[in-house]
Formats: C-alpha cells, structure tokens, sequence
C-alpha cells in the first residue's frame, strides 16, 4: 500500500482540541479479527458484500470487483474496455473505516489503490429502497454508478456526490446564483441555474460538474462544468467540447475522471 493512502487516513492535525481530517481510522486489513456483527455495530453502512471481500486476497478483490462493476452496467464495449484498463491499473483494493467525531458511527470507504500512488475512494452503494426526489430524471448510467458507489471520489477530492448530498445541495446551488448574478451564461447562451444538478464538486472548491436538463443526448441529460469564480458554464454545443469539459453522457465524464 502506497504512502499517499496512508498519509490520506493517518495524518494527523489537532484545532483546538480536534482531530483533522478523522478522530479515528481503523483499516479493516489490519483488524481481520473484526465479525460481521461487530462491524455492523460501528459501521451499519458497512456492506456484507464489501464484508465478503475482505477474506479474500487483493488479486481475488480486484478480480470480483471489476466482475461487479460489469454486472452493473448494460454490456458495451466501451465501458467494458474503461473499466477493465481502470482495474489493470490496481495494485490493491483495501477497507477503510472513519469518523470525525468521538460519537460518531464509522464511515466506511472501498479504496481502489493505484499503481504509482493515486487512489480512488468508494462509499457504500446507493441501497434498493432510496428514491430520487428531484424535479428530473437523472441518467441511467449515473445511477447505476450509485449502484456501485454512492459518492466517489479521487484522492483527497470532494468528488462525486451521494444521491442525498445532490438532492440536498441542488436547491441552495440554484439560489445562490440566481440571487447574485442577474443570469448566467456559457459564452451567449443564458442557462438556468435551476437546470443544472451538480453531481461532482472539484477539491471542495466553487467549481462542479452538472447535469443540464435543457442539453439531452438520446434522451439522457449531457452535463456541463459551472466555473463559480467566473459564474458561467461550459459550452456544449463545440466540436472540441470535451476540452471544455462538457459531455454528452455521466459515463462520457466518468472517463475522463478514471483516466
């Protein structure tokens, strides 16, 4: 296991009296002696899936994974090819479990370690039960990815949402910028900001990626990045809007994110 995962979990700053980023960090590797039961007590999140993996060696994990990935998605030679290369890249797949506050329950983390350093950090998936309760339909891909992690992130970035934290932020991203900017524009096309869900946020800065329910693909929404230092978004409608970081489909940007 790399350095930079570890520095990730353990590093350790004290403010007045609290601990950041995490007043505690177990990894599930080094507490195998930890039941089922036990870790349902500190973590009730913590999936019997993710528990099953856990037994296995990290060849064996990254294999059964990257078979879960596929079962998830509708069979496509583009996405079996990305996900494939993403999982070649591994060199291990491990379990974290974290908390910021003394009473808390433990958050739970699938951490995709990446040959040469990089790292990806998957919560639980969204569960059976959980209901989208948003004026849209959001993309199919984007909730199948929920299936597999709901909230996702490279490293220490804020990353992509859970479906909860996009159905909370989208009514206060909307008003802000309605109420501080008279409109807003991707070079001379005015957007509404209540067209826009942010599903990923970039390093906790005013900077996120959102589906625009006024540009479809074949019936799913594209997405667009909103640049909150300059208030605009990114066009859709150029050749080269990849480079401008607009994207037809959620798996188009998940691409791009992996790579």
């Amino acid at each position: 296991m790399h350095s930079s995962l570890y520095d990730y979990y353990y590093r350790s700053r004290e403010i007045e009296g609290v601990k950041d980023p995490f007043y505690e960090v177990l990894h599930i590797d080094e507490n195998s002696e930890m039941s089922w039961y036990q870790l349902q007590e500190i973590s009730p999140t913590f999936p019997k899936g993710w528990f099953e993996l856990t037994s296995l060696s990290i060849d064996d994990r990254i294999e059964f994974s990257c078979d879960y990935w596929f079962s998830v998605f509708p069979y496509d030679p583009l996405i079996r090819d990305t996900f494939q290369l993403f999982f070649q890249r591994l060199d291990g797949i491990y379990f974290f479990l974290s908390k910021n506050m003394p009473d808390d329950f433990f958050k739970a983390e699938m951490v995709y370690s990446m040959k040469g350093g990089a790292f990806f950090r998957g919560s639980p998936p969204l569960q059976a039960h959980e209901k989208v309760h948003l004026p849209v339909s959001l993309p199919k891909d984007f909730i199948s990815f929920l299936q597999i992690h709901n909230g996702f992130a490279k490293g220490s970035d804020t990353g992509i949402f859970s479906l909860q934290k996009l159905e909370n932020f989208y009514p206060s991203f909307a008003e802000q910028i309605a109420a501080h900017h008279k409109e807003l524009v991707s070079e001379k096309e005015v957007v509404n900001p209540y067209h826009l869900y942010p599903f990923y946020q970039s390093y906790q800065k005013n900077d996120y990626q959102c589906f625009y329910s006024d540009w479809s693909v074949s019936g799913e929404m594209g997405n667009l990045f909103f640049s909150g230092n300059d208030v605009t978004v990114s066009p859709w409608w150029e050749k080269d809007r990849i480079e401008g970081l607009s994207f037809a489909t959620f798996f188009e940007w998940l691409k791009f994110y992996l790579e």
